[in-house]
Parts: structure tokens; C-alpha cells; sequence
């Protein structure tokens, strides 16, 4: 047990590894990888007071909030070292050199990948045996794609160590699981779709699960299908709660998901503009 241990820390070291050697690769200049700046100025944004972030097509809101907490850690830092004295100060640092603030959205990324390392190595064992789990690891670990975007300030990470910890629930719940696996489903389903909302597609192996116990139990028929129900609508209920503007600034929900489906099956979206009727701060200062 102690050898597999210390195996499973190797690889989650060279997963670090892999992912921090480079991290600030592009910077303090910003045109490496353009979504990078949607993510730390609207988390800069959120620091003003209007925690609507007025923007719903990736989401990725959960990382502007973390991005958030960390800028306001780094604020405080500043402040005790006395780098800066007010809020103008710590604006005017970002535009002499956002370096720290990238490097401290890309550590959500590197935290993630290597989480999604661990996952993969449990997800493995649980489905198959120790070996396999191992060999899971170490590719998701040495995944040059992966590593890729875990240095970049994107959702795509973060969604994907959530869709990871969902699906192992779900391997665990078709062999032996019960009320933990649940909860950890809904946690994921949750915070994974406020990464991105491809986390919904989590529902078809919880369906698959959910099949096998049923063929297994038939008689708990109906406690499978409600425990399964419960656990998706807790999911829902995590984030909304956690991002509630998506029902308090609903035409702007719409329309960014709506722009999103057009753009992603192949139509012109054409430019991302406001919904009718509303009026951003980019249109207000247009006018």
C-alpha cells in the first residue's frame, strides 16, 4: 500500500511539474491565448461590487469568483507589504504589469489538472484494478494537451477535473454506491456547470448507473430513479445558488446561450452584442 502511495505521488508531482514550468509563458504581454483576459478583467470587475458577471457564454463563472478571491488575497498582500495604499494603487499595478494577476487565475488551472490527475487514478481502480488506474494517471499526467491548457486562465480545466469527479460517482454508484456517491454527483454537476455547461452531460452516465443497479435491485426500481432525481436537482439548485444572476439577469442569460448554440453548430453569430432592451456597460459607453 505504501509503495502505490508513494507511486500516485510521484505522478501527481510530475503532473505539477508539467503543468507550472511555463506558467507565466507569454507574459506580462497579453495576446497568447485571448480568452485569458475575459476571465481576469471580469473577475477585476466583480471587485467593484456588482457580482453579476454580465456574461454567461462559457460560463466560467466559477473561476471569475476563485479569480476574484485570489485578487482580493494579493490586494491584502499588497496592502500589508505596502506595495500599494488604496484600490487605485492595486489598479494601477495591473496596468504596469498583470503578470501576477494571470499567474494567480492560471494556478486555478494547475490546480485543477493535477486534481484531475488524482481523479483519474481513482477512476481507473474503481472501474478496473490498481495497474490500470496507475496507467490513467500517468497519461493524464504526461498529456500534452492537457498540460496545455492547464496553464492557461480557461474553464475548459475546471470543467474538466468536475466532469471527471462526476463520472468516477458514477462508476462507483453502478458498482456498489449509495448516498456519498450522490452527494459527490451533485457537487460536481453543480460547480462543473459553472465552469461550462457541458457538465450537464454528466446525466447520461448517471443514467447508464443508474440502469445497471436497477437491473441488479429490481425492486428499489423507483429509490433509484428518485435518488437520482434528487441528486440532479441538487446539482441545479448548487448552481443557482452560486451563480444566481443566471435567473436575475435571465435576457442575459438567453441570449449568451443562445449566441453560444448558433455559434457552436456552425451559424453567424456575428458580434456579441447586448439583448434588447439592455443596455452593458460596453453600450453605455458607446453611446
Amino acid at each position: 500500500i505504501q509503495r502505490r502511495h508513494l507511486g500516485l505521488a510521484a505522478i501527481l508531482l510530475l503532473a505539477l511539474a508539467a503543468r507550472v514550468v511555463g506558467l507565466g509563458y507569454g507574459l506580462p504581454w497579453l495576446f497568447y491565448f485571448h480568452d485569458e483576459p475575459q476571465v481576469v478583467l471580469r473577475a477585476l470587475r466583480l471587485g467593484t461590487g456588482d457580482l453579476n458577471p454580465h456574461f454567461f457564454g462559457w460560463p466560467g463563472i466559477l473561476m471569475f469568483y476563485v479569480a476574484l478571491l485570489s485578487f482580493i488575497g494579493l490586494f491584502v498582500w499588497g496592502r500589508v507589504t505596502g506595495l500599494w495604499r488604496n484600490a487605485g494603487g492595486f489598479a494601477n499595478a495591473y496596468f504596469e504589469d498583470p503578470t501576477a494577476f494571470y499567474v494567480l487565475a492560471r494556478l486555478q488551472s494547475v490546480a485543477s489538472g493535477v486534481w484531475t490527475v488524482y481523479i483519474a487514478h481513482g477512476l481507473g481502480s474503481t472501474a478496473y484494478s490498481q495497474a490500470v488506474g496507475t496507467g490513467t494517471a500517468l497519461a493524464m499526467a504526461v498529456s500534452a494537451l492537457h498540460a496545455h491548457y492547464s496553464h492557461l486562465a480557461h474553464p475548459v480545466i475546471v470543467l474538466t477535473a468536475f466532469a471527471a469527479l462526476g463520472l468516477w460517482a458514477c462508476v462507483r454508484l453502478a458498482v456498489d454506491g449509495g448516498a456519498h456517491e450522490f452527494r459527490i454527483f451533485a457537487v460536481a454537476l453543480g460547480l462543473g456547470s459553472l465552469a461550462q455547461y457541458h457538465a450537464a452531460l454528466l446525466a447520461v452516465p448517471l443514467g447508464i448507473a443508474m440502469l445497471l443497479r436497477i437491473a441488479a435491485e429490481p425492486k428499489r426500481l423507483w429509490h433509484w430513479i428518485g435518488a437520482a432525481a434528487l441528486a440532479g436537482f441538487a446539482g441545479l439548485a448548487i448552481h443557482l445558488i452560486l451563480s444566481p444572476f443566471t435567473v436575475l439577469d435571465h435576457k442575459q442569460f438567453l441570449h449568451d446561450l443562445s449566441y453560444e448554440a448558433v455559434k457552436a453548430s456552425g451559424g453567424s453569430s456575428g458580434p456579441r452584442v447586448p439583448p434588447h432592451g439592455c443596455r452593458t456597460d460596453e453600450a453605455t459607453r458607446a453611446r
